[in-house]
């Protein structure tokens, strides 16, 4: 306290608390309903890794300086724990896991068009079919697959060995494929006119019935002109045109927030009311895991990355936006072993993501 002087400390402490309180906005003022009183509420999560990392700063500041003011944040990151680790999981032990026989393992990814920025080739040889097929994997949830390259699969036993099970719905181009029989299937819209849905499909493992929703929910909508208007804000926020185009920005975002949240209702009421013995939900969700539509769904189900993962698991990576906005959920009867982003495929805008599960 001495070395830096109360003149000096006290401003500081007091950004300091400012800091602690935005922190926890971020992690449960982010849950509330986008259609309450407060719709801009919901979207706080998104500025979660700001403020955690201006706290998890100030910590280290004051323990340099004056270990009692790190009582402050560190009160905060107590409190906000369970979002905290919901965001950014600490399972060491997961990452060592071995999948066993009794496991399933499950692919959820958005192919965006199968590469359709960057790969022209809609053949064997295209190389988001390539990973999907050397994965192992029991199941693959796909969203924006452009799936006209998997009509082939009806025709042509060889074209992706080892599924025999494939299913797709033209609503949203979501497919599912599975080593397992699907025993029924069906595409359903959200009659928004947006082309977002979802692919229900029960599926029989070993006896069991397994209900599995692969999902598309509302998107931001962000042109590169809207997103490019928003850094300039970041960077400029004085200046009129780039305040004004922020305004598009957090409108369109509360819109779409707005619309994922009805679009997560609609699934979270059928799922209450499923008779199979477990249950998945997958896919792109567009919200992370600070987010009302995330937080609806943990009612009933775990999600795979905060039980079984590590760190912030970030499944999109473009524009300089790094969020985990896909999901794997799962039934509280069955148990998540590990999940993991794999970043090690650039093709889509998305990363896939992956969990070794145990139908208990």
């Amino acid at each position: 306290m001495k070395f830096i002087g109360k003149i000096i400390t006290y401003p500081i402490l007091f950004v300091n608390i400012i800091a602690a309180i935005l922190l926890y906005i971020c992690c449960y003022g982010s849950l509330t309903a986008p259609e309450g009183d407060m719709p801009l509420m919901t979207l706080s999560g998104l500025a979660f890794p700001v403020f955690i990392v201006i706290n998890l700063f100030f910590i280290i500041f004051w323990l340099l300086f004056w270990a009692k003011g790190a009582l402050i944040s560190s009160f905060m990151l107590i409190i906000c724990a369970g979002p905290c680790l919901d965001y950014f999981p600490l399972n060491f032990k997961a990452r060592n896991y071995v999948r066993t026989e009794n496991d399933i393992k499950i692919i959820s990814y958005n192919t965006e068009g199968f590469g359709a920025k960057t790969n022209g080739d809609r053949s064997k040889s295209n190389p988001l079919l390539a990973y999907i097929t050397s994965q192992d994997a029991d199941i693959i949830c796909l969203q924006e697959s452009l799936i006209n390259v998997l009509a082939e699969k009806k025709r042509d036993k060889k074209f992706l060995p080892g599924y025999p099970y494939c299913e797709y719905s033209s609503i949203g181009n979501i497919a599912c494929l599975s080593k397992y029989p699907i025993i029924d299937a069906e595409g359903i819209g959200f009659g928004n006119g947006t082309g977002n849905s979802y692919l229900y499909c029960r599926i029989l493992v070993n006896g069991d019935t397994l209900a599995l929703y692969n999902c598309h929910l509302e998107s931001n909508r962000l042109s590169e002109e809207n997103i490019n208007e928003y850094w300039q804000f970041i960077g400029n926020p004085t200046e009129e045109s780039t305040y004004n185009g922020s305004k598009t920005v957090i409108r369109k975002l509360m819109d779409s927030s707005k619309a994922r949240a009805e679009q997560a209702e609609i699934i979270s009421d059928r799922i209450k009311a499923e008779t199979a013995k477990y249950t998945i939900v997958c896919g792109d969700l567009n919200d992370t895991p600070l987010s009302y539509t995330h937080k609806l769904f943990e009612k009933d189900l775990t999600d795979s990355h905060s039980a079984a993962g590590f760190g912030a698991g970030i499944s999109y990576h473009q524009h300089y936006l790094y969020y985990r906005i896909d999901h794997i959920f799962a039934s509280k009867n069955i148990k998540s072993r590990h999940c993991w982003i794999d970043n090690n495929i650039k093709d889509s805008d998305h990363y896939p993501i992956c969990a070794i599960l145990t139908l208990e």
